[in-house]
């Protein structure tokens, strides 16, 4: 599965023993608001198949919101829980 990585980075040479840290899509989990909704994504799949006890490992993440676009569900939000840190 080398061959993407030639075709993405055609200015680098890499050799057949060569390895690059990289996968595709890897601002899936770089950004935190990617990574929160693909980790939502999968409880939810947990939550479906029947494997609720596992889909409860995964309530640590926080609410996410991509501003400005998310704005109004970050405010709704924020006067839900006015005490809390943001």
């Amino acid at each position: 599965d080398r061959e993407w990585m030639r075709e993405v980075f055609d200015t680098i040479h890499l050799e057949p023993h060569q390895k690059v840290n990289h996968f595709r899509n890897h601002y899936e989990l770089t950004r935190k608001d990617t990574m929160a909704k693909n980790i939502k994504r999968h409880k939810r799949g947990l939550y479906r198949s029947g494997k609720v006890a596992e889909s409860e490992k995964y309530d640590f993440i926080p609410a996410t919101f991509t501003l400005p676009h998310e704005y109004a569900i970050f405010v709704e939000e924020f006067k839900k829980s006015p005490n809390s840190q943001w």
